[in-house]
């Protein structure tokens, strides 16, 4: 890889994610990182109204309950599960 991609950690990342055997992202400034996407209570809090407004009610007290009851969910699980 060229240079012009930063430190050999961050290029070690890159070439992990690209072959597809990692989730591993490398990023400018803070080296490497994990990508969860988990919800967080910031998240479900901050963005009450587009939660509502875009996917209801509903989905909105399940993020509320996941945030209550501890599981690791991603907002995609919740949205959809049925």
């Amino acid at each position: 890889m060229p240079d012009s991609v930063g430190s050999p950690e961050r290029r070690a990342g890159l070439r992990k994610y690209a072959a597809g055997t990692s989730h591993v992202v490398a990023t400018p400034k803070r080296g490497l990182a994990m990508i969860q996407g988990l919800i967080t209570s910031k998240d479900v809090f901050w963005r009450a109204g587009s939660i509502v407004r875009n996917y209801g009610v509903r989905r909105y007290l399940r993020c509320i309950g996941a945030l209550l009851s501890g599981r690791r969910k991603t907002f995609l699980e919740l949205v959809w599960e049925r």
